[in-house]
């Protein structure tokens, strides 16, 4: 019979504590699901968690099945403007198992701007749209200025970002380092 997991604790900010599922760590859980004979125990188990867990769990399988060579940033300098904890600690994970240097990570956009005016020089730039309320433009501007690649990784929809923005890479949050490498480096 199929084990029952229930919905994922999420880690408090700071936290070096995994989310526990059933008595087993979530990363530990969905590696054995992913690993079993079943191609259909990845749905089963994103049944089993809450909506954002599952979305999680989607972005999971999908950048482990699509991880690409390991060093494909070879050292660029990636700064990250992300203020969601969950978000942001997988996104620098993948960054550094993909060879970037990440820069930040920062939460507010004085912070992102401070550190373009402060830092030796970036190589690219993933950006959420909405950080704590402001928007990012600003940053996109200071970037654009350099000739910095950028990124925006958001949930709003294209037509939600001004005009003067349209030609700018826009990736849909869950966001996944196959396509913030297809657009910072392509």
């Amino acid at each position: 019979m199929r084990e029952q997991i229930q919905p994922a604790a999420i880690p408090k900010p700071g936290s070096r504590q995994g989310s526990k599922v059933n008595n087993c760590d979530l990363y530990r859980c969905m590696e054995r699901t992913r690993t079993s004979s079943s191609p259909n125990d990845a749905l089963a188990l994103e049944s089993n968690l809450t909506l954002k867990s599952a979305l999680w769990a989607h972005s999971f399988f999908r950048t482990i099945n699509d991880m690409p060579n390991s060093n494909i940033f070879n050292g660029k300098r990636i700064l990250v403007l992300e203020d969601d904890y969950l978000i942001v600690a997988d996104l620098v994970s993948d960054l550094q198992e993909a060879g970037a240097e990440v820069v930040g990570p920062f939460a507010s956009i004085d912070q992102a701007l401070g550190a373009i005016e402060k830092e030796r020089p970036l190589d690219g730039a993933i950006l959420d749209v909405n950080v704590q309320g402001a928007q990012a433009f600003r940053v996109a501007d200071a970037l654009s200025e350099r000739n910095v690649a950028f990124v925006f990784a958001t949930g709003f929809d294209r037509s939600e970002i001004p005009s003067d923005y349209q030609d700018a890479k826009i990736l849909q949050k869950p966001v996944h380092i196959a396509d913030i490498i297809q657009a910072l480096l392509h």
